[in-house]
């Protein structure tokens, strides 16, 4: 395989393009300049109140989840009503695009 070095892999555009998220204590006790740390720190707001499953764009559904112990011991759960499991996959199809091969040179040295 070949490794290349990605956008912002290199000098200040490796702390320049991230950032923690921190408490507002922790950036007033200068956590930053106490361990030295390149990264932007943004305080954390709003974490406790507010915020919800239903505050998510794609993901706020809440089933109602149902666990039944008795049926046959195996503890039986629904979703909804609905039994979540499916059945065995006979195979996984592998493309190009997530395959992982191995680089032209290893090809070479193989043959």
């Amino acid at each position: 395989m070949h490794y290349r070095p990605v956008f912002g892999a290199f000098g200040k555009r490796l702390t320049a393009s991230s950032f923690v998220f921190v408490s507002k204590a922790a950036i007033a006790k200068g956590l930053r300049d106490q361990f030295g740390i390149e990264k932007e720190l943004i305080a954390v707001e709003n974490a406790r109140r507010g915020i919800s499953k239903k505050s998510m764009a794609h993901d706020g559904a809440t089933p109602r989840i149902e666990v039944d112990p008795v049926i046959r011991g195996t503890r039986t759960c629904t979703l909804w009503g609905l039994d979540p499991c499916c059945g065995l996959i006979s195979g996984v199809a592998l493309y190009s695009s997530n395959a992982i091969t191995p680089a032209p040179t290893t090809i070479a040295r193989i043959q």
